[in-house]
């Protein structure tokens, strides 16, 4: 995977990944944001538009001098997170596509009584954790919200070109507008800011999970694309295949057992001493980093599913 640096004057460098010939990986702005842009016979499709109208033009720009006579059809939003969906505007001739939550969340989000102005947190991880759910930047110079108008409720397909194109709905988890996006020709999965290459996936206490539906995605498509090898998230590089579904696995077994013991009788206190990461999953130990607030995210984790179960 050839990657290239380039300075855009957007505070940071812009790391390029070329993951194929037809995809390009984006990483830059205040959040390191990935966005991606996927080259098909009939034109453009990008995936999280960054996290501003600045940063979506360098994309556009970097991209049009790669691929020639190349629009951009499409647009997908993972999520209604600044940071995924503030260069929409760059893109007004293109079709929007995002959960049907997605359109009132940004609405709610801009609007200024709302605005919450996200400060990197002190002892963090290389990898920015999750803005807080109602997080916009809606004094961004020129930000136009520019919603999205195609709606996914379950499941959404289209193809251009030669290339398909399969969105689902994952469930309420990071927020209740998460998608992931399948793109087999190519073996990719887009996973939001949901899982992270060097950053144990965890539970948001904003929204109450839906763990049935997360097995029953995961497990469609996984038979369904035998063909996936490469997992890109919203922040961070890319990542296998492999070491999603252990993550997946992870997050399911630690809310079941959770909840088990819960409905047992133990206490709290037994709980976040008996289900260790190092003893059920030892080989994601490295993924534990110091949350922002200096703890272990495995143990957040516990105490994030026992509030949401409560």
């Amino acid at each position: 995977m050839a990657l290239t640096l380039f300075y855009t004057g957007l505070l940071i460098f812009t790391k390029v990944f070329s993951v194929s010939s037809d995809v390009l990986l984006f990483s830059m702005g205040t959040q390191a944001t990935n966005s991606t842009v996927i080259r098909t016979d009939e034109g453009l499709v990008v995936i999280d538009t960054n996290e501003s109208p600045a940063a979506a033009e360098e994309i556009l720009k970097y991209t049009k001098r790669k691929w020639i006579n190349k629009s951009v059809k499409y647009v997908i939003n993972t999520h209604h997170h600044f940071d995924h969906v503030q260069g929409n505007q760059v893109f007004p001739k293109a079709k929007i596509v995002a959960h049907k939550n997605c359109p009132q969340q940004m609405i709610a989000a801009a609007d200024p009584k709302n605005k919450v102005i996200y400060t990197e947190p002190k002892n963090s991880s290389s990898i920015p954790p999750p803005p807080p759910a109602k997080t916009l930047y809606t004094d961004t110079p020129g930000y136009k919200l520019t919603l999205p108008n195609i709606f996914v409720e379950d499941e959404y397909n289209f193809n251009l070109g030669e290339k398909s194109f399969t969105i689902y709905y994952f469930g309420a988890s990071h927020t209740d507008n998460d998608l992931l996006i399948v793109i087999p020709d190519e073996g990719l999965l887009f996973v939001g800011d949901l899982f992270y290459k060097k950053l144990l996936p965890h539970f948001s206490e904003s929204y109450k999970p839906d763990v049935n539906r997360w097995k029953s995605i995961v497990s469609k498509i996984v038979e369904r694309f035998p063909s996936l090898h490469t997992v890109i998230s919203g922040h961070g590089e890319p990542f296998t295949l492999e070491l999603f579904r252990k993550q997946f696995e992870y997050l399911i077994s630690l809310f079941d057992e959770t909840k088990n013991m819960k409905e047992l009788g133990f206490t709290d206190k037994e709980i976040l001493d008996s289900l260790s990461l190092e003893r059920r999953f030892g080989d994601l130990q490295y993924l534990d980093v110091k949350s922002s607030s200096g703890g272990s995210l495995h143990k957040g984790n516990i105490k994030s599913v026992l509030e949401l179960i409560k």
